[in-house]
């Protein structure tokens, strides 16, 4: 857009306060030209971050997959959980269970079968009274979920919103295994071996065995001797955040 102040507009303004009021008129206009041309900018500038291709991990985890929706395993690579592959945000799980447990019946418009789950209801918000724990997934060697139909939940009073857990059992290298909550909008993206994307909510996970993982190259494949076995025993353990007493 161009904005052009004629000379006949000059021609009609005189003496001191004609000529103030011109200046302030060419103030407004730059003012107003350089708002427009970066509002322009803001709205057809570059959007590679939403529209353009995403780029994979550098570092590509594989292994084999297996929903409770699937009927056999599925060999995977590409395995992130919500886009991270370190530092995903787990909660401790309470050690004394409710006592209460409520049984909850959905049914959704395409299903021809109610659904039936069961509700345990936390005393503690696990965002401020429960230990966070952070999981890399090199230090992984298997994610499993027992119960799916078991949801874990939260709400500060009745009229809010619930907050909604799965209940997870992560088997570290070393051994270890433990028990966490994760948010139940968590989602894993991997890509089948050869094969389109998997986009699986951690609610139909069964199992993830993490095998290894490897380095991509330029070309996102991975050349030999990059790829390290996922049975190397390290001794690390998850970083805990902050504990409530």
């Amino acid at each position: 857009m161009v904005l052009i102040c004629s000379n006949s507009y000059q021609k009609k303004v005189s003496g001191k306060k004609g000529e103030m009021m011109f200046n302030v008129h060419k103030i407004f206009v730059y003012f107003f030209s350089i708002s427009f041309i970066h509002t322009m900018l803001y709205a057809w500038g570059p959007t590679e971050l939403n529209n353009g291709p995403e780029k994979r991990q550098a570092t590509n985890f594989y292994g084999v997959l297996m929903t409770y929706q699937g009927t056999e395993p599925v060999s995977v690579d590409g395995i992130t959980i919500n886009k991270r592959i370190r530092q995903i945000p787990v909660y401790e799980r309470p050690v004394d269970l409710p006592e209460a447990e409520k049984k909850v019946v959905t049914q959704a418009p395409q299903q021809e079968e109610e659904q039936t789950h069961v509700e345990i209801s936390l005393t503690k918000d696990p965002t401020e009274e429960l230990a966070l724990i952070y999981l890399d997934l090199k230090d992984v060697r298997q994610i499993r979920v027992d119960d799916h139909h078991r949801i874990w939940v939260y709400a500060k009073k009745k009229e809010y919103s619930k907050q909604k857990y799965i209940e997870i059992i992560v088997t570290l290298k070393n051994g270890t295994q433990t028990a966490y909550l994760i948010d139940k909008k968590t989602i894993i993206h991997c890509d089948r071996q050869n094969g389109p994307e998997e986009i699986v909510p951690i609610q139909a996970l069964k199992t993830l065995d993490i095998k290894g993982y490897c380095m991509r190259d330029e070309t996102g494949k991975c050349p030999v001797g990059s790829i390290v076995n996922g049975n190397n025993n390290e001794k690390k353990v998850p970083r805990k955040k902050r504990t409530n007493s």
